[in-house]
């Protein structure tokens, strides 16, 4: 085994991001773990009750730990703040020093949802100030990580979303409603900078490839909302001849549906550090729409 090329290590491969960037490493860059929903060409792994260094040992050797496994729903993490915060934080931190103790550098995606939304277009010099559960437990994983003063990195991922007409993503998702003439709420003064899958996923394998260290926003380049994307995919999907029945959309504000907690107005997030260390824009959201209407047409 030691003959073999390191690998790098996917750890909750079986969640969408995980899914599309095992699917473009391929089993010979990398390994991928399903805890709960079974997946093909992963293997199970369960952080809290596997033993670590058997696991390695049978997979491995890996350079790399990628750590997108727990639970990310906003309101599940505060309906259960307890149960989340032993997966979410305790169980990741356990992990982390696992994977330190074997040789392994840890990679951390986070969240825009660190921030309060007081500010915008945040860079990773600001200081975080989550209102959610959920926010407040990516925070504590991230200040544990920093403080061991191992090499890592931390990954501050906006929302994630696909130009792919059936990828079951916002886009696609919002097609569909339009076809079925579905009505839809949506947020017109929630502002965040939304990423595009495959930037994600190159993103994440430069990231490897390249062993970059540190904490980093990975975001689209604009600040909207989802009525603003949603406003864009409309006029290209008008502009591209595409037929639909008159869209029933009511606009509203983020913190008008039934959350358990406030959310943030403002998570727009600031890439261009990401963008220095990768060399890699992340494509506009315009382009994305564009795009999604053009694969229409490949149907």
């Amino acid at each position: 085994m030691s003959n073999q090329p390191s690998r790098f290590l996917i750890i909750g491969g079986s969640g969408i991001i995980g899914r599309h960037l095992f699917a473009q490493a391929g089993p010979e860059r990398a390994v991928a773990t399903w805890h709960s929903r079974e997946q093909p060409g992963m293997v199970h792994f369960d952080p809290a009750t596997t033993p670590l260094t058997p696991f390695i040992q049978e997979h491995g050797p890996f350079s790399h730990a990628l750590i997108l496994h727990g639970l990310t729903r906003l309101d599940a993490c505060a309906r259960d703040k307890i149960r989340s915060h032993e997966i979410n934080v305790v169980g990741i931190q356990k992990l982390i020093e696992g994977l330190l103790s074997l040789g392994i550098k840890p990679l951390f995606t986070s969240t825009d949802q660190v921030f309060d939304g007081c500010g915008s277009n945040y860079n990773e010099s600001d200081v975080p100030n989550p209102l959610s559960t959920y926010g407040r437990q990516k925070v504590a994983v991230e200040k544990f990580l920093q403080e061991t003063g191992e090499d890592h990195a931390i990954i501050r991922l906006s929302k994630v979303y696909g130009t792919e007409p059936h990828d079951g993503m916002l886009l696609a998702n919002w097609f569909d409603a339009l076809r079925r003439e579905e009505h839809q709420r949506l947020a017109e003064d929630e502002l965040f900078s939304p990423v595009l899958m495959e930037d994600v996923t190159t993103g994440l394998m430069r990231l490897v490839a390249d062993d970059l260290s540190g904490l980093f926003h990975l975001c689209g380049p604009m600040a909207i909302s989802r009525a603003g994307m949603f406003r864009r995919l409309l006029a290209h999907l008008r502009e591209g001849g595409i037929v639909f029945p008159e869209p029933k959309v009511t606009y509203c504000r983020i913190n008008d549906f039934d959350f358990l907690e406030e959310r943030p107005l403002n998570i727009s997030m600031n890439p261009v550090k990401w963008i220095r260390a990768t060399r890699l824009m992340p494509l506009d959201v315009e382009s994305a729409c564009k795009r999604f209407v053009s694969l229409l047409g490949d149907e």
